[in-house]
């Protein structure tokens, strides 16, 4: 009899929605699609922590030590598959004993995981309630309780939860409901804010303050919609795609994480080549800029531009490779698209790191150009808003191009380090940030720390920096009278540097907002951040 091992582990069950009919109409198609799963879901369940225990068919068996990473790993799984034509996934969570005896994972949790996971929709995630009071003390979760359902092979009686937040769709209520703990309605949303307990009456100011921002249209709002549109129009969940590039906004775009060449050195500079164009073209306001981790679903895939462009929402898709030579020298080449149509390319040898940020600002200004902006506002329109908005974009328009070119002039090139060490300590942290795990913000802090350390002035870094450590006190990972004021000091130090970095100012609107509780400043602070950086997810 092989050796058992019991641990105490938060279990996530996960199955393929529709698979056993597409396995019998199309088995090549079902078992490119489970490869697939494969390739895409292992790094973001090791990004978390979490084991692959088990393939069972189109069923995935994981386990966590942690409730919440297994959760935050869940929204990540689903994030992920929306991008992936017939992986709809149902995802169910569950803490409890499992026993591990060879190859076989055994127990109750893992049963009850499994008789969770058909109670959420498709897209979204089921809950057990010991899972949903892990995580009730997190804001960023937000939850609905389903009912009291009667679990088959499970004795005992417990309250299904599914998830409500990121856009994930909620459940429907369960009609054989046999009870619900006292004070909570069935079918009803509990988004549990973490400063409530507090003072109850905040959550009402909070919440009307927020109305006003979320009942204005913005340019965020519209990237989600043609996100969302063309995601459906992609065939998402169904057997062919449909989507067409007619139908996606002209101004939107995608950028692939670069291909990296040689060694794994050159894994930080794939990320951290592309963020920076990203960054630069997030200030052009009416410009549309696929997110990271909607881009990142697609790193290494092999369908084409074309493609990928639809399946993101997006009309321009730029790609590249990336290669750290000697004495702090890189080498990049871009590829910009449209359809299948290849509208630039270009390619830098042997780039010094002075001149480094400079190409990544100049390669964001050509991209913009070629998307229909007659002079790429990217510092200007922050700084000179008088000039920009006199300036619109029309080629027709002489002095448009005039008043911008002399309001270039005037600007000081936006480096935002000049210091090699410093630029690569931000990249891993930035890398680390974006795990959002508490060991990955953890991480992070010490790497932007360190870029601090490297200089001083690095504006941006300390703009993370205020990030992570707001962060960990939302997510109470540390203490918010302990981070917060650190927080604070951080964006404030980041906008003595630069006053029109629109990050610094959302990291001070959301300090003022949860932790000073100045609501006539926080709303200040957001309103900047939009006015600097109009497509900056985090504001929003």
């Amino acid at each position: 009899m092989p050796n058992s091992s019991r641990k105490l582990a938060a279990i996530v069950f996960t199955d393929i929605a529709g698979f056993t009919e597409l396995s019998a109409h199309d088995e090549l198609k079902s078992l490119k699609l489970l490869e697939n799963q494969r390739r895409i879901f292992q790094p973001i369940v090791s990004e978390f922590g979490g084991q692959w225990l088990k393939e069972m068919g189109d069923g995935l068996l994981l386990s966590f030590e942690s409730s919440l990473n297994a959760v935050r790993c869940a929204v990540e799984l689903q994030m992920a598959a929306r991008a992936v034509e017939g992986l709809a996934l149902r995802i169910g969570i569950h803490q409890g004993d499992i026993v591990l005896q060879g190859s076989e994972i055994l127990g109750d949790g893992v049963n009850i995981a499994s008789r969770i996971e058909p109670l959420a929709p498709v897209g979204g995630v089921a809950l057990s309630e010991k899972i949903h009071q892990d995580i009730s003390s997190h804001p960023e979760l937000t939850t609905k309780l389903l009912g009291r359902p009667d679990l088959k092979g499970v004795a005992q009686q417990l309250n299904v939860y599914c998830l409500t937040s990121h856009g994930l769709p909620e459940g429907e209520v369960i009609e054989n409901n046999l009870g619900q703990p006292e004070g909570e309605a069935v079918g009803v949303s509990n988004s549990r804010a973490f400063w409530v307990s507090a003072a109850g009456a905040l959550g009402f100011i909070i919440i009307g303050m927020l109305a006003v921002n979320l009942f204005t249209p913005s340019v965020e709002d519209q990237n989600l919609e043609d996100q969302q549109s063309s995601i459906k129009g992609s065939g998402v969940g169904n057997s062919s795609s449909g989507g067409s590039i007619e139908a996606i906004g002209s101004n939107s775009i995608a950028i692939l994480p670069f291909q990296a060449q040689g060694d794994e050195k050159n894994a930080i500079w794939a990320d951290g080549v592309p963020d920076d164009i990203r960054r630069h073209l997030s200030r052009v306001k009416e410009l549309k800029v696929i997110s990271r981790r909607s881009s990142e679903v697609f790193r290494n895939d092999l369908k084409t531009a074309k493609e990928i462009a639809e399946r993101l929402g997006a009309r321009w898709l730029l790609v590249g490779t990336v290669q750290l030579m000697a004495e702090e020298k890189l080498s990049i080449s871009v590829e910009l698209t449209q359809g299948n149509e290849i509208k630039w390319s270009e390619k830098w040898d042997e780039i010094a790191f002075k001149d480094l940020l400079r190409v990544q600002e100049d390669i964001a200004r050509e991209i913009a150009r070629k998307m229909g902006q007659t002079v790429p506002p990217i510092q200007i329109a922050s700084a000179y808003p008088n000039e920009y908005q006199q300036a619109p974009n029309d080629s027709a328009n002489t002095n448009a191009p005039r008043a911008l070119l002399a309001a270039r002039v005037k600007m000081p090139p936006d480096i935002p380090t000049e210091n090699f060490k410093a630029w690569v300590a931000y990249l891993e942290g930035r890398k680390q940030w974006i795990k959002r795990t508490d060991e990955g913000l953890r991480r992070a802090r010490e790497k932007f720390t360190q870029a601090i350390g490297f200089d001083e002035n690095f504006a941006l870094a300390h703009c993370y920096l205020a990030y992570v450590d707001m962060i960990m006190a939302v997510y109470n990972v540390e203490r918010p009278e302990d981070v917060m004021p650190r927080a604070k000091r951080a964006a404030r130090r980041a906008l003595e540097l630069n006053p029109h970095l629109g990050e610094a100012h959302a990291a001070m609107g959301y300090i003022q907002l949860l932790y000073d509780w100045d609501f006539a400043a926080s709303r200040e602070s957001f309103e900047k951040a939009i006015k600097y950086n109009p497509n900056h997810a985090f504001t929003y």
